[in-house]
């Protein structure tokens, strides 16, 4: 891939970001990421002793988080460290998936269409990956 195509590729991205951003088609991820960023009060509150009492979403894309207990420097910081977490932690997880699945697809053998047990294309292989 030239180094052109591949700055082609994010700017695009974000293109396509900008444009849908205020739209139907992204409000659900960012109402997602809304409630992350309060799940993660709660869970500093509870990683610090305290409990959470009640999480809202509002329709607008407010979100409020009620604890009781924890460390108040550590809980109130915690909104935007939890969002950014939990965005790292699906990016490797989509990361993993995808090597897995890359690592999976060349390492079995490429198959013909045409193949049936005892054919020539079959007999590299045990009759059990024949098609």
């Amino acid at each position: 891939m030239s180094r052109s195509s591949r700055l082609l590729l994010p700017l695009a991205l974000a293109v396509v970001f900008v444009l849908l951003f205020d739209s139907i088609v992204v409000y659900p991820f960012r109402l997602f990421v809304v409630f992350l960023h309060e799940v993660g009060h709660g869970t500093a509150a509870v990683l610090t002793g305290g409990r959470i009492v009640s999480i809202g979403i509002s329709p607008d894309e407010g979100g409020v988080c009620v604890t009781r207990g924890g460390i108040r420097f550590v809980v109130l910081n915690a909104g935007y460290l939890g969002s950014l977490l939990f965005g790292a932690l699906f990016l490797v997880l989509g990361a993993r998936r995808r090597s897995a699945a890359l690592s999976a697809s060349s390492r079995s053998p490429r198959r013909s269409s045409m193949c049936a047990p005892g054919s020539a294309s079959c007999t590299r292989w045990s009759p059990a990956s024949c098609c």
